[in-house]
């Protein structure tokens, strides 16, 4: 009793330290728990977006290879369309069905055209989902550091 501490007031004092650590130690154990469910719970939806953009990505591809196909048959559309006119200059006698050709063929490629815009408006459609899953993982990836952090 040197220090004018009673055993009973030592004793008091390192039952709290004791159980202060203790605390420290359980909350310390239950942050690496959340932050090992988090990790995981990050790396599953990393991998749900890369599958996700492997899917958009195969779209994109497909719709790419749909739209230079299409502009390949416009071009040849149009120069069939040409090679109609060139026709119907040099042949009167044909003007007639080489007109009807013209029609069809510019029917065809309004047709392409439409088309195409369709396959467009699903492309911008595919671009939203894609800038939405990005900014998904960004903010999953803020959260993470915003956890980290605390």
């Amino acid at each position: 009793n040197v220090l004018g501490i009673s055993h009973s007031e030592s004793s008091v004092r390192s039952t709290s330290v004791d159980t202060k650590v203790s605390n420290l130690a359980e909350r310390q154990a239950t942050i690496s728990q959340d932050l090992a469910k988090q990790e995981e719970e990050y790396f599953s939806l990393i991998h749900a977006l890369e599958g996700r953009q492997m899917e958009v990505s195969r779209a994109l591809l497909e719709q790419d290879m749909a739209s230079f196909e299409m502009i390949q048959s416009v071009e040849q559309m149009r120069s069939k369309a040409q090679d109609y006119e060139e026709q119907f200059e040099r042949v009167d006698g044909e003007r007639s069905q080489l007109k009807e050709a013209v029609q069809k063929s510019t029917l065809e490629n309004e047709n392409a055209l439409r088309a195409h815009e369709e396959q467009l408006e699903q492309f911008k459609y595919l671009q939203g989902q894609w800038d939405s899953l990005q900014l998904a993982m960004q903010q999953k990836d803020s959260l993470l550091l915003d956890k980290e952090a605390d």
